[in-house]
């Protein structure tokens, strides 16, 4: 069984208007902020979206970029990692996910909840893994292993598009955000 707070509609799926098809990718509220993916907030041509709706109890919350208060799509960090968080603040949200500030160990077991868009029905679903954690990337720095903020899992689904940005988390404790899978399912690529 997958282990959530009640009220898992913080998870929610992301939409490029409000409209099932324009399905982008996941996000989750954490507090009244909401946390996904820079390229989910990206149209088709890599140009930054003007907003994006959520789809949050039975209706659609338009997110708008007035809203952005982290915005790494294209960044690189210290450690030459890509960096393709956003944020949004959500005013009236008040989610009882939260961040994790413990080390990250491999070995830990976390949930994924992505939702996939089926075009047969024109409805987005959610579905639940559990996956593992492998290893966490780090490297070396004057003598020192500086760690980095990316993971990867093994995963027994492929991931597939429409699934980046689902949190990867335990209880109400968020600790990673989906960024990429390798494509066959057995390890993500990095969170």
């Amino acid at each position: 069984a997958i282990d959530y707070p009640e009220g898992n509609n913080y998870i929610v799926p992301l939409f490029e208007k409000t409209q099932m098809k324009t399905h982008k990718g996941c996000g989750i509220f954490v507090g009244n902020y909401l946390i996904t993916v820079g390229h989910v907030a990206i149209d088709s041509d890599r140009s930054p979206l003007s907003e994006l709706y959520a789809y949050y109890n039975d209706g659609y919350i338009r997110i708008g970029n007035e809203s952005i208060i982290y915005d790494g799509r294209g960044k690189i960090d210290v450690d030459g990692v890509h960096d393709d968080l956003i944020v949004y603040y959500v005013p009236g949200i008040n989610s009882p996910f939260c961040l994790n500030e413990q080390d990250i160990r491999v070995g830990l077991s976390l949930y994924t909840m992505p939702y996939d868009y089926i075009e047969e029905t024109n409805k987005v679903q959610r579905h639940g893994n559990e996956c593992r954690i492998t290893s966490v990337l780090g490297k070396e720095l004057n003598g020192e292993n500086i760690w980095t903020n990316c993971f990867m899992v093994n995963n027994p689904c492929i991931f597939c598009s429409g699934n980046s940005g689902s949190a990867l988390f335990r209880k109400n404790v968020v600790y990673g955000i989906l960024i990429g899978g390798d494509g066959i399912g057995n390890n993500g690529r990095k969170y």
